[in-house]
């Protein structure tokens, strides 16, 4: 990386030669694995780097509204949105920016899902499946450890209505390796098969 006595500091850089590096590596996964790759706009918020990634990637993934403007305005292409809390006003300015709009419970889908429906967007559920390889900070950054209320539980899946759900959504992979992405898949295929058969897309998150 070339670096210049020019630049006024404190100053964010990147290295693009990396960033692409990595981004060639998504691409090839997308490719063999037939998957889709969304940027989580909560870990890497860098809009001057959007226009490098858009080539790759499928879209973007917000954690709330402001996130999910920023990824419709400056990246483009898909926009998935997911929050723990919604307000009523929140869903309906989302379905002007996000093509995907999750949910968290079985009484925000109550709440909210024919709003999303009703503009367009798919509707996902996020899951609690239970499993969890984080590795980093133990129970605090385990989006599935006791008492979390990160997605719904899996003793109330039966009582969803999955034909009007698009997304099986499972969040549990806090700095974990490969090995964490296979295990999740294997532990979701083995144990939600009944739910995923029911729905067109699946999100590991």
């Amino acid at each position: 990386m070339t670096q210049s006595t020019d630049i006024q500091t404190p100053v964010f850089v990147l290295d693009a030669a990396r960033l692409r590096a990595n981004l060639e590596t998504a691409k090839r996964v997308r490719e063999e694995a037939g998957c889709k790759i969304l940027l989580a706009t909560k870990a890497f918020s860098l809009p001057a780097a959007f226009p490098m990634m858009t080539d790759y990637l499928d879209g973007t993934t917000a954690s709330g509204e402001q996130e999910a403007i920023m990824g419709h305005e400056s990246f483009g292409k898909e926009v998935h949105v997911y929050s723990p809390a919604y307000t009523k006003a929140e869903v309906e300015r989302l379905t002007e920016v996000a093509e995907h709009i999750y949910f968290n419970s079985l009484e925000q889908l109550d709440r909210f899902a024919d709003i999303a429906r009703n503009a367009g967007a798919k509707v996902g559920l996020r899951v609690n499946p239970g499993y969890s390889n984080a590795t980093l900070g133990g129970d605090l950054y385990n989006p599935c450890a006791p008492g979390s209320r990160f997605g719904e539980v899996p003793s109330k899946l039966d009582q969803v209505d999955w034909s009007g759900i698009d997304i099986f959504h499972v969040h549990a992979l806090c700095e974990s390796l490969h090995e964490g992405s296979v295990g999740l898949i294997e532990f979701v295929a083995d144990n939600f098969g009944q739910y995923i058969e029911q729905v067109s897309t699946v999100n590991f998150g």
